[in-house]
C-alpha cells in the first residue's frame, strides 16, 4: 500500500511573514474562494473555485498573468519554510509494514506552472523565457532549501517530485522540457540521493518523446507510464527503452476502474503484468488515485479484481 503525503508549507514554499488576505462566496452549486497576498510592489491575487458536494475544482485567475506580476512575486520577503516531518511521521506509523509513505513536493516546473497556468507557460515559454527562468530559477533554490531541511530532519526513504507533466508533449516541445525540467531538477534529484533517498515521479501524458529525458535525470521510480489514447507509450516499450534504470510504476487507468467491467479489468491487469514484470524493477499500480468521494460498488469490485489478479500473476 502507498500512501501520498505532500510536504509543502506555506504560501510559494515562503517561511516569510506575509499578509495574506481571503475571502469566499458561494455561487449556486460553486464556493469562489480570492487569495491576495501583499508584496512590496503590489497586490497578487488568485482565485479558485471548488464544487459543493463535488470533487470539482478549477482556478478561475492565477497568481502571475503579466510581468508586473512576476515582478511583485520575486520582491516578496522570502524566507526557508520549516518543513513539518509530523504528518508523514504518522503516516509511516499508521502503515506500519502494509506499505510505505511517498512524501512529495513539486518541483520548480510544478511551481511555476500553479503559478502561471498552462496557457500563459506554454506562450512565455516562446515569446518571454526570461520570464519562466527567472521563477524557475527562484523557485528550485526554495525547493533545493527545502529539500535539504526536509532530507536533514531524519531518515526518508523515498521522495516524490511532480509537475512535470505541465510541460509535456504535446503542450510544449520536448525542446522545452529540457530548457523547463531537466537542468532544473536534474540538481535536486542529485541532491536527494546524496542523503540516500530514491526519486519518484508522477508525470501523466505523453511521454513517448521524453522517457529517456526521466532516465538521464537519475529519477527511480517513473508513475504512472500510460499507454494510448491516455498517454502514448505502452509499458512494454517503456520497459525496453528505460526498464534497465528505472522503476515502471502503473500502468491500470482509474478511468477504468471505475466504468468497466471486472472481467475487462482483469484483462487490462494481466497485460500489465506482462508488459511490466520481465527483469523485475516493476510496480502494479493505479495511474490515479480513486476520485470519488464515496467509492461506487463498481469501482471497489474492480479494485478487488486488480488485487486478485496481482495476488494470482505477481510470483516470478
Amino acid at each position: 500500500m502507498e500512501h501520498l503525503c505532500s510536504i509543502s508549507r506555506g504560501y510559494f514554499l515562503n517561511g516569510a511573514d506575509l499578509e495574506v488576505e481571503r475571502s469566499t462566496q458561494v455561487h449556486g452549486h460553486w464556493r469562489e474562494t480570492c487569495v491576495r497576498v501583499t508584496t512590496p510592489l503590489g497586490p497578487l491575487e488568485s482565485v479558485a473555485r471548488e464544487g459543493i458536494g463535488s470533487y470539482s475544482h478549477a482556478t478561475v485567475k492565477h497568481w502571475i498573468t503579466s510581468e508586473t506580476d512576476v515582478e511583485r512575486f520575486l520582491s516578496l520577503p522570502y524566507e526557508p519554510a520549516a518543513p513539518d516531518l509530523a504528518p508523514y511521521r504518522a503516516a509511516e506509523e499508521t502503515l506500519g509494514e502494509c506499505g510505505y509513505t511517498l512524501p512529495y513536493l513539486d518541483g520548480p516546473v510544478g511551481w511555476v506552472h500553479a503559478l502561471t497556468g498552462s496557457e500563459l507557460l506554454a506562450i512565455w515559454s516562446i515569446e518571454a523565457p526570461s520570464l519562466l527562468h527567472a521563477l524557475l530559477e527562484a523557485m528550485q533554490e526554495r525547493c533545493r532549501q527545502y529539500l535539504h531541511a526536509f532530507l536533514a530532519a531524519g531518515r526518508v526513504p523515498i521522495v516524490g517530485l511532480q509537475g512535470q507533466e505541465a510541460v509535456t508533449p504535446p503542450l510544449l516541445s520536448p525542446a522545452r522540457f529540457d530548457d523547463l525540467v531537466v537542468q532544473y531538477e536534474a540538481p535536486l534529484v542529485e541532491q536527494i540521493h546524496r542523503f540516500g533517498a530514491m526519486v519518484y515521479v508522477h508525470c501523466h501524458g505523453y511521454l513517448g518523446a521524453v522517457l529517456e529525458r526521466f532516465a538521464a535525470m537519475g529519477v527511480d521510480v517513473l508513475h504512472p507510464v500510460e499507454a494510448p489514447p491516455m498517454g502514448d507509450v505502452t509499458l512494454a516499450e517503456a520497459k525496453r527503452r528505460v526498464g534497465h534504470s528505472i522503476c515502471l510504476a502503473g500502468n491500470v487507468q482509474i478511468g477504468d476502474i471505475m466504468t468497466r467491467s471486472r472481467s475487462e479489468v482483469a484483462a487490462d491487469v494481466a497485460q500489465a503484468m506482462r508488459e511490466g514484470k520481465p527483469g523485475g524493477r516493476f510496480i502494479l499500480t493505479l495511474t490515479a488515485t480513486p476520485f470519488e468521494r464515496v467509492l461506487s460498488p463498481r469501482t471497489l469490485d474492480n479494485l478487488t479484481a486488480m488485487v486478485d489478479v496481482a495476488h494470482e500473476l505477481g510470483g516470478y
